[in-house]
């Protein structure tokens, strides 16, 4: 009897423990699984969203997402056009060409759908050594400048702006990857470089000036000339202010590029909302301000549809509202 009785807790506990993990796997497969395309796994948009899906995860019991390795941006537009994979992260590079199937695009990809701001604006320093006689970006004409690596959203950007200014054919862009580029810049091989980062203060303009004196170019007359901002829809007007880094005296101006998540546009309501409800959530605020600082998930960001390329998927529109944010019109419509 005794026996018997010693068994019977053990007996119980594992069957608790044997009900416990059905439910957790029922659980887990009610979750409907998604893939986000990202960037590789050293990127910004891989590594913002690896620990939003952690959340995600765990606190959602309608969805389950992983991050996705891919090219980035532009891969990203044309996946989720597809349908082969229904959500990802773009830049305003290629959001709004995508939708107007121009520049990489050779149609219209109508079947994207936005539904709010992923990353801090990706700041664009066109930097330069200090040494140099390149006061403004006029002054590159005859020298040799590192627009980025190929692709990226910043050799974009700083190839259109050089277009713009008519200093496409006056100047020797070179394309490799940034620290490449860096390496040449501190080896005298090029005059400088421009490079992106998410968010402000960041820590390589800093690092880069430890290594070779720069000085961070002043766009304020470009930014200032609408012909030029026009042929550049993508980048947006920045400050960089007084005393964000110690070796840029005084505010100057200069450019960045705004973020979102996208989603096919036959992505069920309920999960659109839901993931909505829970990347904008304090949870998820609480959750990304160690994991990941320079997420621009609302309430962080007051202004999430600051910049909107074209339309919302109907059920973010319907939560942007509900939520009480300003409502912008899309640059481009249906």
């Amino acid at each position: 009897m005794i026996g018997k009785l010693t068994r019977v807790p053990g007996m119980i506990g594992s069957a608790a423990l044997a009900v416990a993990l059905i439910a957790v796997t029922g659980a887990a497969e009610a979750q409907e699984r998604y893939s986000m395309a990202a960037s590789s796994p050293t990127g910004g948009y891989y590594r913002l969203f690896a620990p939003a899906a952690e959340y995600i995860n765990k606190n959602s019991e309608l969805l389950r997402f992983t991050p996705l390795s891919t090219d980035g941006s532009l891969e990203n537009c044309r996946r989720v056009n597809g349908g082969g994979v229904k959500f990802g992260m773009c830049t305003m590079v290629d959001l709004p060409s995508a939708w107007q199937g121009s520049g990489p695009f050779q149609e219209p990809q109508r079947n994207l759908r936005i539904l709010g701001p992923d990353l801090q604006p990706i700041v664009i320093y066109f930097m330069v050594r200090a040494d140099s006689d390149v006061q403004t970006i006029e002054d590159l004409e005859g020298e040799s400048f590192g627009c980025g690596a190929p692709g990226s959203a910043t050799t974009q950007v700083c190839q259109r702006m050089l277009e713009a200014l008519g200093l496409a054919d006056k100047v020797d862009n070179v394309e490799l990857p940034f620290d490449q580029l860096t390496d040449m810049m501190a080896n005298r091989d090029i005059v400088g470089t421009a490079r992106g980062a998410i968010g402000m203060p960041a820590s390589f303009p800093s690092e880069v000036n430890a290594r070779v004196p720069i000085r961070v170019l002043d766009l304020s007359d470009v930014v200032a000339r609408s012909e030029i901002m026009s042929a550049i829809p993508a980048a947006s007007a920045t400050p960089i202010p007084d005393g964000a880094y110690e070796f840029i005296p005084g505010g100057i101006q200069t450019v960045s590029i705004r973020s979102f998540f996208i989603a096919h546009k036959d992505v069920p309501d309920e999960h659109v909302t839901e993931f909505l409800r829970i990347v904008n959530s304090e949870g998820m605020n609480e959750h990304m301000a160690s994991a990941f600082p320079a997420h621009n998930f609302y309430p962080q960001n007051q202004d999430p549809l600051s910049g909107l390329p074209f339309p919302l998927h109907p059920a973010a529109e319907k939560f942007w509202k509900e939520t009480g944010v300003e409502m912008h019109e899309p640059m481009l419509k249906e």
